[in-house]
């Protein structure tokens, strides 16, 4: 199978996934040429809790709100890895540290959406949109594609997943690939045709247990091939001199309640954080302004407030790198000043 360096060295594409691809994408991919500039969007769902990601360790109140869960202070037993005197990374996330120190990596603190609800569905929705409080019939990464060229790739937007996500759903052309190494019917091996068997089927009860198993099973082999901080490593590393033209950004419908709930664990919540990763990246520095956990400080007395527009860092990335006018991304949305991420 090919590598995925040489994939991304051939493609004119935006790509949002890991592995080998099919020949046939490889050589849809290679119409384009020279270098181009990619853009990555990966989409963390079901609210990752930016808090014990990014852990403010400088904040006393941040240890009062999570007795329990709180990650300890670098220098601790399974403590934060420092980052820059105040805020430290999940000691799972170790494989991050050299490209925060090699200035390829920027944390965008306390981003989020506007919009207040505290459905997974809604948040997940009206942030692929783009559009936080309505729901639009495109997706924000499809409006920012530059308008097709004559002889360009047929797949220069590419989702990996079952069905295309809102994200990339519009005008412009995109594909979804749920897996690249198994995606030629001559690769398919016996669970996918059982996959295929479950699916087919007019049982509804049947077909739904069916879905749900191997729907777990993907989840499961998911979480046994890396964690989060790894597989981002790997592709950097993957990806050699490449980097210098590709970003990639992490996002989450909203954060976590900045306090612990009776079950040490925690509820939804607004406020989060985002990762930006790239050659072109000013990385090593912490972006955004960072509003406190004290009670008067937090968003309805629970959450981490939002202080930078998800769509602010998203149009910065837009219009810096991928060359393309953001306001067509973003309607009605009146941008802030940059951050300077790039």
């Amino acid at each position: 199978m090919l590598s995925r360096r040489y994939f991304l060295r051939s493609s004119a594409i935006a790509v949002a996934g890991f592995g080998a691809a099919p020949s046939w994408l490889l050589n849809a991919a290679a119409q384009g040429q020279g270098r181009r500039k990619i853009l990555i969007s990966i989409f963390q769902r079901g609210a990752a809790d930016g808090l014990n990601i990014v852990v403010p360790y400088f904040e006393k109140a941040y240890y009062d709100l999570r007795p329990g869960i709180a990650v300890p202070a670098p220098g601790k037993t399974n403590g934060a890895i420092d980052l820059d005197g105040r805020f430290g990374l999940h000691p799972s996330l170790q494989q991050l540290k050299p490209l925060w120190d090699a200035g390829n990596l920027a944390i965008v603190e306390a981003a989020g959406s506007p919009d207040p609800t505290r459905s997974h569905f809604d948040a997940q929705d009206y942030m692929e949109s783009g559009t936080p409080g309505r729901t639009t019939a495109d997706g924000w990464l499809n409006r920012a594609l530059l308008f097709r060229e004559a002889g360009s790739s047929p797949v220069r937007a590419i989702a990996m997943g079952a069905q295309l996500p809102r994200t990339l759903r519009g005008k412009h052309a995109a594909v979804a690939i749920n897996n690249l190494e198994q995606f030629q019917v001559r690769n398919s091996n016996a669970a996918g045709i059982l996959e295929s068997m479950y699916a087919a089927t007019s049982d509804a009860a049947l077909k739904n247990s069916g879905k749900e198993t191997f729907e777990a099973v993907k989840i499961i082999e998911s979480l046994n091939r890396s964690q989060m901080g790894g597989s981002l490593a790997a592709f950097s590393r993957d990806m050699g001199d490449r980097m210098a033209d590709i970003v990639m950004v992490t996002m989450s419908e909203f954060g976590r309640t900045a306090k612990e709930d009776g079950n040490a664990g925690t509820d939804h919540g607004h406020g989060n954080l985002m990762m930006v990763l790239g050659g072109p990246v000013r990385g090593g520095k912490i972006y955004g302004r960072w509003p406190g956990l004290q009670p008067d400080q937090l968003y309805e007395q629970r959450d981490l407030a939002v202080t930078t527009d998800f769509r602010d860092v998203l149009g910065e990335l837009i219009r810096a790198h991928y060359g393309q006018n953001n306001t067509a991304a973003f309607p009605g949305h009146e941008a802030s000043p940059p951050l300077g991420l790039l």
